[in-house]
């Protein structure tokens, strides 16, 4: 008969120290180095596991930490003397963390810049509406501007339109060119046309 002599069993204060997080559910935001180009996505990515995975990270200051750890390179070392004094607060702000590094890495003045660009940007003689089109939808979104009226949007993005998509656009009816999602799916369309005929090549 099998005896259980020699094996300790587990202390129950053990497993409930095991299963008391609970799991991520977010993966973890890739390291960030100070590349200024990938701080926004970075920043919304630690932005979203902070809040949906709090519990699974721990208390604020845990959260601090976590941040922290995700850092390398220069964006960690130029961070380390504000991480050091926050993290001595009685009540450290993880979002503290996040603001100093936006002040640091965050793009200035992207409103303005993005209005600017949408007066001065241009579809290529061999780019498709298809491809062209995310690069204006950029600008716009970047400029806060998808309240405008369809009839602004429009505008602009006319004015950006290669000359031979232009001229395709004459004789169409006014009731597609009217609506901002009209006007665009019917570019999308006559470029996809005129893409069958080589004509972005």
């Amino acid at each position: 008969m099998a005896t259980n002599e020699g094996i300790s069993p587990t202390p129950v204060n053990v497993l409930k120290t095991q299963s008391s997080k609970p799991r991520h559910s977010l993966p973890h935001p890739p390291m960030f180095n100070g590349l200024k180009s990938q701080w926004r996505g970075w920043k919304l990515e630690m932005e979203g596991k902070i809040e949906e995975d709090a519990d699974a990270i721990g208390n604020m200051k845990s959260q601090l930490r976590y941040i922290y750890t995700r850092l390398e390179g220069s964006a960690k070392t130029n961070i380390t003397t504000f991480y050091e004094l926050e993290l001595g607060k009685e009540y450290p702000r993880p979002q503290a963390l996040i603001r100093r590094l936006d002040l640091l890495y965050g793009e200035r003045n992207r409103k303005d810049k993005a209005i600017q660009a949408l007066h001065t940007i241009r579809q290529k003689d061999t780019e498709s509406f298809t491809t062209f089109y995310p690069r204006f939808e950029k600008e716009i979104a970047n400029a806060e501007a998808e309240g405008w009226e369809d009839s602004a949007k429009i505008s602009y993005l006319r004015n950006a339109l290669h000359p031979k998509l232009k001229a395709h656009l004459i004789g169409c009816s006014q009731s597609q060119l009217d609506l901002y999602e009209a006007f665009a799916t019917k570019c999308e369309e006559i470029s996809n046309q005129m893409e069958l005929f080589g004509e972005w090549t």
